[in-house]
């Protein structure tokens, strides 16, 4: 309690004197003073005590200040402004942090709840403030990109997929400048963090394959990089993109063909930085072979002639060698 005057007593004669702190008389002691006509004055008013003037000590419960303060965790700067809250000596309380947005609570403190006290300065006196420290970490951010091929088509005609990750074709050497290839490539992008965001996509097109416009109106060609903005994508949704490029034969242009998908750049609200940036590209191969047109039965037929001619051979020198 904080006693709100220091003199008791008549006062005598004394010309002039002053109240103390009287506004923050209980209110009891208000009530009693009033219906019995007392005189109640503000701090530092003057008045003019008579022969039986009192001055009469009165004490008020102290209020105590709980102050909130909301820190990053790694960087200690303040991330919101602070909250008061105002009770009386000998309370209880119990602070909760509040949400703030793109951060999660990391560390609550363990003076966030107890009594309401005075807290000893270094000096001595006493302060009825309570400072209560939150600490949060920021929400993470990332977005991964994988790739794979979905289509191959031959001359219009499709073509079974293996695995999506190696493909291999084989084109017959008198069909060679006549055969167009149109790859698809299916492009994956996940978000596998807690911040929504977008990104921008970037395939550097290999040399011996074109980009056409028409079939590719979502993606911008710009330095033969074919770039792609994804739409906002959420915390644990996958967007699908596809782009096609095509293969034309000239009897020069074959061998294997790497196509890498790559993230330039990624967009979020309160532009926190990737948590991982390892999974920001992948990439697929295509291969393409000059077939001599001899089939598979052929090549049986000569494997085994082969053989029974070693065979041959070899008896014929064993009975020689016996005569």
């Amino acid at each position: 309690y904080k006693k709100l005057e220091k003199i008791s007593g008549e006062l005598g004669d004394y010309a002039s004197k002053y109240f103390m702190d009287c506004e923050q008389l209980i209110e009891k002691d208000l009530k009693t003073a009033l219906e019995n006509d007392t005189k109640i004055g503000n701090a530092g008013e003057e008045f003019t005590p008579t022969k039986d003037t009192k001055l009469i000590a009165k004490y008020a419960p102290v209020e105590v200040k709980v102050i909130s303060r909301y820190f990053d965790k790694v960087t200690k700067e303040e991330i919101s402004d602070k909250t008061e809250y105002i009770g009386k000596f000998s309370e209880e309380y119990n602070i909760a942090p509040k949400d703030i947005e793109y951060y999660k609570i990391s560390q609550i403190p363990e003076n966030s709840k107890g009594i309401l006290d005075l807290t000893e300065n270094l000096d001595g006196t006493y302060s009825n403030e309570i400072f209560v420290n939150f600490y949060y970490d920021k929400l993470s951010f990332n977005i991964k990109v994988e790739e794979m091929i979905s289509e191959i088509s031959v001359n219009g005609k499709n073509k079974k997929i293996n695995n999506g990750k190696l493909e291999k074709l084989e084109i017959h050497r008198k069909n060679v400048s006549n055969t167009t290839v149109d790859i698809r490539y299916k492009i994956i992008v996940t978000n596998d963090s807690e911040i929504s965001g977008s990104a921008i996509l970037g395939i550097n097109i290999p040399s011996n394959l074109k980009f056409n416009q028409d079939s590719n109106k979502n993606w911008v060609l710009e330095n033969n990089v074919a770039k792609l903005e994804t739409e906002e994508i959420n915390p644990g949704e996958s967007k699908e993109y596809e782009i096609v490029l095509q293969w034309v034969g000239n009897g020069e242009n074959i061998g294997t063909f790497e196509n890498i998908v790559k993230i330039l750049n990624t967009n979020n609200k309160p532009n926190y930085e990737e948590l991982n940036y390892e999974d920001n590209q992948d990439k697929v191969e295509f291969i393409i072979t000059i077939s001599t047109g001899l089939n598979k039965q052929y090549y049986t037929i000569i494997l085994v002639s082969v053989v029974i001619l070693m065979a041959v051979v070899y008896r014929i020198v064993k009975i020689k060698r016996k005569n």
